[in-house]
């Protein structure tokens, strides 16, 4: 479908759980890896209209799509605590009145909202809490300045350590961290005494340790050694492993239950809705198929308004690429896909579909055998780039086959 046609979107007319994205695309300034879209320098009347405009469009999908209940909430960034504290409470304000037309109860969802060090205060935190608000992602990368410097961040180490007193003290949800591995110069011991000094903090339950991907052909991407990243996060992954924390997705690790829900449904593929500039959506269509809608990487397109639907580009997912999508996201976890998810949503068992290259990665130890998860093995997830190579070419290779067997098949039905 093409942007004109956003005006007939129809969507599932019966009951389905959905989760929302807020984007906030604000930055003091653009870190170096960093590859969402966010914009600095903006004036205080841009930040409130975008919060209003991200309001206008939750309520106008919600309405549409009447049956619909919220399973889980998602602000990030760019950066959302950089938000003036009237505009914050606008926005968690508004999303509150929207839940109390559709969730009975309103504090059993999980609502997460990031925050940098440097940006997040008291005041911040209790706007949060008063608005329903349960998780904090805080995104500290490293307590090594040099480090922080050659990411381009904005905090310091200093800033982290307040932050985390600041939490201490006043925050009685849930929190993760984000941390880097494999930053060039970054010393494993020093990530694993990082790692350790977060663990001993009792509200930490949650600490997600990415790879650095910096962009291509920039200085730092140059600079990136992927033999010394893999060991930095294969020690700091130890580390956490040690101290009790699940490596549950290739990049997440949690105590027991403390996973992250709304990214657990994001890597089920279930319906999400994205709100705000740049922010993208997978929903289910009137008849049960896949709709993905994506708002424009644009601040002023967006705030155009609903004349032209945010200028919203909207196409139907082939079944296909949303098999294909469907293993990309669900092998990353280290449960892997419920059997019985994939065979309703695709109507036929895996071995039909994938049969062939599954035992393939059974032979070669990259996949665990299951009857109720189709699963990597700890090998397999630490190389899943390179079989999702495999898997593309697999389903190209067999494509006449699988477009038959798969024709008809609506996977939100």
């Amino acid at each position: 479908m093409k942007n004109s046609d956003t005006a007939q979107l129809e969507f599932k007319k019966t009951s389905f759980r959905l989760s929302l994205y807020i984007h906030i695309p604000f930055c003091r300034r653009k870190c170096y890896y960093c590859d969402f879209y966010s914009i600095s320098g903006f004036q205080e009347s841009t930040e409130k209209k975008v919060v209003r405009e991200i309001l206008k469009q939750a309520d106008y999908y919600l309405k549409t799509m009447d049956k619909a209940s919220i399973a889980s909430i998602f602000v990030g960034g760019g950066t959302p605590s950089l938000l003036k504290d009237e505009h914050l409470s606008l926005l968690l304000g508004g999303i509150n009145r929207l839940l109390c037309r559709r969730n009975r109860d309103k504090s059993a969802i999980e609502w997460t909202i990031e925050a940098n060090p440097e940006s997040l205060d008291k005041r911040f935190l209790q706007i949060c809490a008063a608005n329903n608000v349960n998780r904090l992602s805080i995104g500290m990368q490293s307590f090594d300045d040099d480090l922080l410097n050659k990411l381009g961040r904005m905090g310091s180490s200093k800033d982290n350590l307040r932050a985390l007193d600041l939490v201490e003290k006043h925050w009685s949800g849930r929190v993760s961290i984000d941390l880097l591995a494999g930053i060039p110069g970054q010393k494993a011991e020093y990530l694993v005494e990082e790692l350790n000094r977060l663990c001993s903090l009792s509200f930490i339950k949650h600490i997600s340790l990415y790879t650095l991907t910096p962009l291509k052909g920039t200085l730092l991407d140059k600079q990136v050694n992927d033999e010394d990243q893999e060991e930095v996060w294969l020690q700091g992954s130890a580390a956490l492993r040690s101290r009790g924390f699940n490596n549950y997705e290739i990049a997440n690790f949690s105590l027991p239950g403390e996973e992250s829900l709304h990214n657990l449904r994001y890597w089920h593929l279930e319906p999400y809705l994205g709100l705000g500039p740049a922010a993208v959506s997978t929903l289910p269509g009137e008849r049960g198929d896949a709709l993905r809608l994506s708002n424009p990487e644009d601040v002023n397109q967006f705030l155009d308004g609903n004349e032209d639907l945010w200028g919203t580009t909207v196409e139907k997912v082939p079944i296909r690429d949303f098999l294909f999508e469907t293993l990309m996201m669900g092998l990353r976890l280290k449960r892997g896909i419920p059997a019985a998810l994939f065979s309703e949503r695709f109507d036929q068992s895996p071995e039909i579909l994938i049969g062939g290259l599954w035992q393939e990665w059974r032979r070669r130890k990259l996949a665990r055998s299951s009857h109720n998860y189709l699963a990597l093995s700890s090998r397999g997830r630490l190389h899943l780039d390179s079989l999702l190579v495999e898997l593309s070419e697999y389903l190209d290779t067999r494509g006449h086959i699988i477009d038959t067997a798969l024709a008809g098949v609506l996977p939100f039905i």
